[in-house]
């Protein structure tokens, strides 16, 4: 068997204000018809039986989740009592898919919010890494070519190419996890060639991530034993046991608690297009643009409108004279700023949230 477990928990303040609270950026029909948080189910839905696909969220938008994937079994939507950045909530969808189908089974993890061309080079990297899992305690990520010097992305230093057992396709060395770069640094992995975009795909087997837990994150791993305990013994009582552990545990990303500590991994570098939808400004490199360069979603309605980024959940945006601006209309609100701008949307949301403003996140 094999598993999939998906990170539905962000709130994707960048995309605000289409993105809230109770429709965060996972549930935005942003890159097509569907969620991205339902293209991210639908391309994985032949790797695995639907009782194979869990889903990791919050209360909040627990019945959102149901809605949006009706095929997969209520009990595996995972619910965190609140969000405790990623390390916890992989963890707690860990333990519940080592109680249900052992220490043993495969797992890969994914991002909700991502988009992803060339479907089938995408499942044909995540069939390769599940044979390589299978036979190798350990973890094994997907890499991106890089095809510019981003400096909004993690990068992955790769070695030699490796002859795994079980495995179809090409994998590498891992050698190390690199943190945002500079301009500079980021044209010099460019032009090295042994440097990919980390995704923040990954799989392992559900054991392996308890393993490496008890030895880099032993608070985490304290905690997700008393859910698995519950899970076991006492089923009635596992939400409870889950708000109480998450009382305690470290609030800590796995690329920080795990990833950049592991003293041996691999990679299997992806050939298939990808972005993290980190901004509205990353619309450009997954949508089409008009004669003009701008890229609309919605009704739009331009005069001298060059180089924007439009979007509209139902309204009609009429727009004259812009050039690199970003406008996104909302029921109730309406914001624009430069698209050189688009990162400080979160700050604004911040700003908001200070000012009592909770009726607008």
């Amino acid at each position: 068997m094999s598993s999939i477990l998906i990170m539905a928990g962000g709130s994707g303040t960048r995309f605000w204000p289409a993105s809230r609270k109770n429709r965060p950026k996972q549930f935005l029909k942003v890159v097509g018809k569907n969620s991205m948080l339902l293209d991210t189910a639908l391309r994985v839905h032949n790797l695995c039986p639907p009782e194979n696909i869990f889903v990791v969220t919050t209360e909040l938008h627990r019945e959102a989740v149901k809605d949006e994937l009706g095929f997969i079994p209520a009990e595996n939507i995972i619910i965190e009592p609140e969000g405790r950045n990623t390390a916890p909530a992989i963890g707690l969808g860990l333990t519940f898919i080592k109680q249900k189908y052992g220490a043993n089974e495969p797992v890969i993890v994914l991002p909700a919010d991502h988009y992803i061309g060339n479907h089938e080079k995408y499942v044909e990297a995540l069939q390769n890494a599940f044979h390589f899992i299978r036979t190798n305690d350990r973890v094994v990520t997907f890499g991106i070519q890089p095809t510019r010097p981003e400096t909004g992305y993690g990068y992955i230093e790769t070695g030699n190419a490796v002859k795994a057992n079980g495995t179809k396709g090409n994998v590498l060395h891992g050698i190390r996890f690199v943190e945002k770069p500079d301009v500079t640094a980021a044209e010099k992995y460019l032009k090295d060639g042994s440097y990919l975009w980390n995704s923040g795909m990954f799989g392992l087997k559900a054991g392996t991530f308890f393993e490496l837990c008890s030895r880099l994150i032993p608070d985490l791993y304290a905690g997700l034993v008393k859910i698995e305990k519950a899970l076991a013994n006492s089923p009635s009582s596992v939400s409870q046991v889950i708000g109480n552990v998450y009382n305690s545990v470290p609030s800590t990303s796995i690329d920080y608690g795990i990833m950049e500590n592991l003293e041996r991994f691999y990679v299997i570098p992806a050939d298939f297009s990808w972005d993290d939808l980190g901004s509205w400004r990353s619309l450009e490199g997954v949508l089409p643009r008009d004669k003009n360069q701008n890229v609309v979603v919605g009704n739009f309605w331009g005069q001298d409108v060059e180089g924007s980024i439009v979007y509209s959940n139902n309204k009609i945006i009429a727009a004259v004279g812009l050039k690199d601006i970003v406008v996104v209309a909302d029921d109730d609100v309406v914001m624009v700023c430069p698209k050189d701008k688009v990162q400080d949307v979160k700050k604004l949301v911040e700003h908001l949230k200070q000012e009592g403003k909770e009726d607008l996140l």
